[in-house]
């Protein structure tokens, strides 16, 4: 599977992790099966006092603005221990199917270096660097066969004059069915 529908597949995610080029890997290519694919994408921000108190701060912010946008506004806004989860359906073809999740194949990112170890009965360690962002995280791919893999990072993002953040994400992807229905491929 290449980087663009790997992207694709999590656009909406809100956090780094799944904007990340898949690169500098330590495993060979991965089989994935064509077909309707679902990708579940859930981000949770680590429920702290440090993200409580920034939440709130948040809030109050928008005391002064119209309620039907303010409702927007809050509800757009992650609260600290509630996970936010996006799910979403690719069709792969049989081509693209047959590139694999090959991790050497992609660029690196100017700003987030991802590292990958050595790859141990399907799973793969995830370390991750971003310079812009000020962020660490440490996670791991998770293989089940051709038809899923899984994903977990652990994030901490520094911002100036605040405690550090903590986000928890995580990926879910499975086969569904060789017939994409309605469901149209990317066009790399």
């Amino acid at each position: 599977m290449n980087r663009n529908t790997v992207r694709a597949a999590l656009s909406g995610a809100a956090s780094l992790l799944f904007s990340l080029p898949l690169s500098n890997a330590a495993a060979a290519s991965q089989p994935v099966e064509p077909g309707l694919w679902e990708i579940k994408v859930s981000s949770e921000i680590v429920d702290s006092e440090p993200a409580r108190r920034k939440y709130e701060k948040l809030l109050k912010q928008m005391q002064n603005v119209p309620p039907e946008q303010r409702k927007q506004a809050v509800a757009a806004i992650p609260k600290p221990g509630v996970p936010v989860v996006q799910t979403q359906r690719i069709c792969l073809t049989p081509e693209q199917a047959s590139e694999g999740w090959d991790l050497s194949k992609a660029d690196e990112d100017e700003d987030c270096r991802t590292e990958y170890g050595e790859k141990k009965g399907g799973r793969i360690p995830v370390k991750l660097t971003c310079k812009e962002q000020s962020a660490t995280g440490v996670g791991e791919v998770v293989f089940k066969g051709s038809k899923g893999w899984s994903t977990t990072m652990r994030m901490t993002t520094r911002s100036p004059g605040e405690p550090p953040s903590e986000t928890v994400m995580r990926t879910e992807s499975r086969w569904l069915s060789s017939n994409c229905g309605s469901v149209k491929p990317e066009k790399d």
